[in-house]
């Protein structure tokens, strides 16, 4: 047994059958959970997997009849007939829906096959889990990947269409958005946030500030738009490209035409995609990304760690795209690494499935930031802090009983995660100006702002942190 994953074996042994079940269906199929913001995700019923037209949703409340639906859809054009392998399109097209064969999900990817008529694909939606890299899991994108190969070994002529919709921006659909379309390097990628954004603040648990973005590399067969919803999906369906329009300048609200972010690419004829899948970036930045609240009258605007490695946004999402092959590796070998680690607790594949639901989601509830002091040219690095929000029940800045039951799979994967967690804590215990003799449960009731510490004298989990605190004071603050 690994000694690590024995506080997992604790707390689920209270499951019972459960666990015991050789494997089950949870409610909400991962796709692109990678931070708070960016947590999308299928519903799943109690019988079967999503379908191939099920709406992409936004994690709301920890209940899956509160995820708000933001629409992502895919669709494949081969020999000139049109399949939808993702979303919910309401337009009366003549569209086909692809037959979902198998969902397989691990630590990192949910892996889809899917048969879209002579030609079967191969979906997986990435969401890097990086535990020794922290400047790449600071980076909130995920990956989307197509391959596709025929069933009967001919070449057939292959078109793959994928958007996201300006849904992403806000719950509420009468708030206006803009965006922009970039082409710097080789990639082309889409941008877009609300016209009025509300400085570090939510909406119903959606960001009311920073941008998302949909990306992927460029080249001759790559075509883009952005339109209403009904025009770029009709066009692709007609036609098999779209037409290059960089900005559909019409800035409006979200139901207004309801405006989406499209890319296509022209495969040709093909009987393989082989080693050359087709790619797409999903992402979200905001920045700063916490306020923090250091002292009683003191507080920093903390910034995304990978921002002292890279000049602009533009500069991360070319890197994020061409490390994808890697990534995927890097994906494959943390994910044999669970499966073997989780083997030697109980042969019961429920239970793996349960670790890979719960990587994803303790890493993506976190936000890895840097002091943005600017001395000359350089960030200040040295002072790196992680801030986890509650994403099960009230939203609130690192949770202590949350922080206490992630722990187990922060010290599976890289035990050097916990000191930038704490930190934040007892340093706003240390400054507290009453001197409370007992901890905080959380740093603030609303993420992403940690300005109105909560203080509960009679928290069980919290009398274990007082112990902890008053080690680590005797260690670190005497």
């Amino acid at each position: 047994m690994y000694p690590w994953l024995l506080p997992y074996t604790l707390v689920l042994s209270s499951c019972g059958a459960f666990v015991r079940a050789q494997s089950f269906i949870p409610s909400v199929i991962p796709l692109a959970v990678r931070s708070p913001y960016l947590n999308s995700w299928a519903i799943a019923t109690k019988s079967s997997l999503p379908s191939t037209n099920s709406s992409a949703i936004f994690w709301f409340n920890a209940r899956p009849t509160d995820l708000l639906e933001t629409d992502w859809l895919g669709r494949i054009m081969v020999d000139g007939t049109t399949y939808q392998w993702l979303g919910n399109s309401s337009t009366n097209e003549n569209v086909t829906v692809a037959r979902l064969v198998s969902t397989n999900i691990t630590p990192t990817r949910t892996i889809q096959v899917i048969e879209a008529g002579p030609m079967n694909m191969t979906i997986t939606f990435l969401s890097p889990v990086e535990p020794s890299d922290w400047v790449k899991q600071s980076l909130s994108f995920s990956y989307l990947a197509v391959e596709a190969e025929a069933t009967d070994g001919e070449a057939h002529s292959v078109q793959v269409y994928s958007d996201i919709a300006a849904q992403w921006a806000s719950p509420i659909h009468t708030d206006g958005v803009n965006w922009t379309t970039m082409t710097p390097s080789d990639i082309v990628y889409h941008q877009f946030q609300l016209s009025q954004p509300t400085y570090l603040s939510e909406m119903l648990e959606f960001p009311s500030d920073g941008s998302y973005y949909y990306a992927m590399s460029r080249g001759e067969n790559v075509t883009y738009k952005t339109c209403s919803h009904t025009v770029c999906r009709t066009n692709f369906t007609r036609y098999g490209t779209l037409a290059n329009v960089e900005n559909d300048v019409n800035f409006r609200a979200i139901d207004d035409d309801w405006p989406v972010f499209a890319m296509s690419i022209d495969l040709g004829d093909i009987v393989s995609t082989q080693s050359s899948p087709v790619v797409w970036a999903v992402g979200y930045n905001h920045n700063p990304a916490i306020q923090y609240t250091v002292s009683n009258d003191e507080y920093q605007l903390r910034s995304p760690l990978f921002m002292a490695t890279y000049p602009t946004i533009a500069d991360a999402i070319v890197d994020f795209l061409s490390d994808f092959s890697d990534a995927q590796s890097r994906a494959i070998a943390l994910d044999n690494r669970v499966q073997q680690a989780a083997s030697q607790v109980t042969a019961d594949q429920g239970y793996y499935t349960l670790l890979s639901l719960s990587t994803r989601q303790a890493f993506s509830s976190m936000s890895i930031t840097i002091n943005p002091d600017i001395i000359g040219n350089d960030w200040n690095i040295s002072d790196v802090m992680i801030f986890m929000k509650d994403m099960g029940f009230d939203g609130g800045v690192n949770p202590v009983d949350k922080m206490y039951a992630s722990f187990p799979n922060f010290l599976f994967f890289n035990a050097s995660l916990g000191g930038p967690l704490l930190l934040p804590l007892l340093q706003t215990q240390f400054n507290n100006a009453s001197r409370l003799n007992y901890a905080a449960t959380e740093l603030g009731q609303i993420f992403p702002t940690s300005v109105d510490p909560t203080w509960v004298a009679d928290e069980a989990v919290d009398r274990m942190c007082d112990i902890v605190y008053s080690l680590m004071r005797q260690l670190t603050f005497a």
